[in-house]
């Protein structure tokens, strides 16, 4: 079976509120005011292959933990759903 998973991660409250301000003050510098808050993370798309949808959060968990998500300043959320 084929999975896919849409994962998020954010950086930590202290790590994410520098480059959310640094984003938000460049986006005004540019005159683009009307934004008023940004929140800054990365965004992955995964298809996995495995036998059942425990099986593929599995390796979507292993696939953070190891190299996606650096769980020392980011966090991390997943959606997962059968193609």
């Amino acid at each position: 079976m084929i999975f896919k998973a849409g994962i998020v991660v954010k950086a930590t409250q202290d790590m994410a509120n520098n480059t959310d301000n640094s984003v938000l003050e460049k986006l005004n510098n540019l005159s683009i005011r009307e934004i008023k808050a940004v929140k800054v993370g990365k965004y992955f798309l995964l298809e996995i292959e495995a036998n059942s949808k425990n099986a593929a959060a599995a390796f979507v968990e292993e696939a953070c933990k190891r190299l996606l998500a650096d769980e020392s300043s980011e966090s991390f959320e997943y959606t997962l759903g059968e193609l």
